[in-house]
């Protein structure tokens, strides 16, 4: 057994059975309605007077926040309402609290509904008596209202049909309402289920749009980020889009969408394994881009996208350019290469050292039974050496440097006077061309030792002869040093490891002569290049800051 509340709720009323305390909602019918309705003082005679309805900037927002469900529900109202010309009709909106946002369709119908009050804004509540718009959204279920039905005499010429269009975030309320008025005559059963159908079209489009704002922003977002260059295709590997970073990366001239990503420079080759060799997918390639002096290093990324069936409809690439990594690495690598280096040139130097120190001894001791010139000549090269094993301590450990200022063309020639003797034995020339030299503050012995080392390598690049050129030329507050030679010279791949320790071309060579000379010259905040092509010799410049030039 239930008992009735006394108030019913916009059609619906709540019944609760006395044993059990269950509650459940019964439909009332129309005319059970109107006596609630007049028992209120409503009066059934006039037209229903809105007292709540937003006001205009409210409105105006209320609008703003509903764009999508206006200009779907208005757009394909429209379009049916175009297929009955002759009937008039007309299509509103309202959020899910009941305010109506807007209408479209008939004018004249659109008009009468001004005469009657309802204009955008206005809220259908319990003024309203009997609306097929409260009606919906207490039912959550397409309603209509015909003719005699309503409880305001002034719409019982009308016939009002609503269906309710759900929240698309999934909550389970009333996102909005989408009806549709026509006269009482045209009234016909099929237009609620018609109506419904449109409710069901208006919420997939407007979830499509969602899906289709989210996938937008989503590819926006990879698209103008400035760390990942991206690339989408269509299946058949034409560029739908590319970003300003995969240009920038690949050095591309000009945009390419429209044209096929296989001609791609670099990773064409990789969406031509994936588009027509079958390759599942691509990830984590390392690439090398070489068509420059100085190559760039990137890793790619490319999946393809699917339909529902497996079949593919897009393919992604994703770039990212590695080269400053890749530097850090080699960089890191070299360091603990001179480590290495330092800590094993300190041993050698002093295994050197102690037999060193007794053949010095024993020429000094025999002196006097050997020709002078050939004396001379041997001491100085147990000099030479000397000083070698000292530089070689410098890589273990540093020394405090004794600085001089000296005059540039006079210690090369001091360095000269110990190596011209081994060239003339060798059959090279050497050629000196000082167009000025200049006053360098410097550690002359390892500034020698700089020279020694430049002009051996030049030498042994020579060994039936040649000729090394020498020029000096100060500007600029700079001394520069060129030193070149006639030699086999060095292919580019050599060339970029010059200077490598225990890298080296020479047979029972160590590859620490030239790390001595940059390690020298970066002390003496000076430069080091090598210029060289195999065939055609190897130019070594070297630059060092003139004393007073305020370095």
């Amino acid at each position: 057994m239930f008992r009735r509340v006394e108030r019913p709720i916009y059609g619906i009323l709540k019944v609760t059975s006395v044993q059990t305390g269950e509650q459940r909602m019964e439909l009332l019918d129309f005319e059970e309605l109107k006596r609630y309705y007049h028992a209120m003082g409503l009066d059934s005679s006039v037209i229903p007077d809105f007292k709540d309805r937003l006001a205009v900037d409210a409105l105006r927002q209320r609008k703003s926040d509903y764009a999508d469900v206006l200009e779907v529900s208005l757009d394909l109202a429209e379009r049916f309402l175009g297929l009955l010309p002759q009937d008039p009709m007309l299509v509103a909106v309202s959020d899910g609290e009941g305010h109506v946002l807007g209408f479209g369709g008939n004018p004249a119908m659109i008009g009468s509904l001004h005469e009657f009050n309802i204009v955008e804004g206005v809220r259908y509540g319990e003024e309203a008596a009997i609306s097929s718009i409260t009606l919906c959204l207490e039912r959550n279920e397409p309603v209509q209202v015909i003719g005699a039905e309503h409880y305001h005499l002034p719409l019982q010429q009308m016939a009002c049909y609503t269906a309710p269009l759900p929240d698309p975030e999934g909550s389970g309320r009333i996102y909005a309402t989408i009806s549709i008025m026509t006269v009482a005559d045209n009234a016909h059963p099929q237009l609620l289920a018609l109506l419904g159908t449109m409710a069901d079209s208006i919420e997939r489009e407007l979830l499509l749009r969602k899906q289709n704002t989210q996938q937008q922003i989503l590819t926006q977002a990879l698209l103008e980020t400035s760390h990942f260059g991206v690339v989408l295709t269509d299946e058949h590997g034409t560029i739908l889009t590319l970003n300003d970073s995969v240009s920038r990366m690949l050095s591309l001239a000009d945009k390419r969408e429209g044209l096929d990503a296989r001609s791609l420079p670099v990773i064409g080759g990789c969406f031509r394994q994936l588009l027509d060799e079958g390759a599942n997918h691509i990830v984590g390639l390392e690439l090398s881009d070489k068509r420059f002096s100085v190559p760039k290093h990137f890793i790619l990324d490319i999946v393809p996208i699917v339909d529902g069936d497996g079949r593919m409809i897009r393919t992604a690439g994703t770039l990212r350019e590695t080269t400053e990594t890749k530097r850090a690495e080699e960089q890191l690598r070299h360091n603990e290469k001179l480590v290495f280096a330092g800590q094993l040139a300190v041993g050698i130097a002093h295994e050197i050292r102690n037999p060193l120190t007794a053949i010095k001894g024993m020429l000094q001791f025999t002196s006097s039974q050997l020709d002078p010139a050939h004396y001379s000549l041997l001491m100085s090269e147990i000099e030479r050496i000397n000083l070698i094993t000292d530089d070689f301590l410098v890589l273990g450990r540093p020394k405090t440097r004794q600085l001089a200022i000296r005059e540039c063309s006079g210690l090369l020639e001091e360095t000269l006077q110990m190596f011209e003797f081994q060239c003339r034995l060798e059959n090279i020339s050497i050629k000196r061309e000082y167009i000025s030299s200049g006053l360098l503050l410097c550690e002359c012995d390892q500034m020698k030792q700089v020279f020694l080392n430049v002009l051996r390598n030049a030498s042994e690049a020579m060994p039936r002869g040649g000729e090394i050129s020498i020029t000096l030329e100060a500007a600029d507050g700079r001394q520069t040093i060129s030193i070149s030679d006639t030699g086999a010279g060095i292919d580019a791949e050599e060339l970029k490891r010059a200077g490598e320790p225990f890298h080296t071309t020479k047979p029972g060579g160590n590859g620490l002569g030239l790390m001595i000379v940059k390690r020298i010259m970066a002390a003496h905040e000076g430069s080091f290049a090598i210029d060289s092509m195999a065939g055609k010799g190897t130019v070594v410049t070297l630059e060092l800051p003139l004393a007073g030039s305020g370095r």
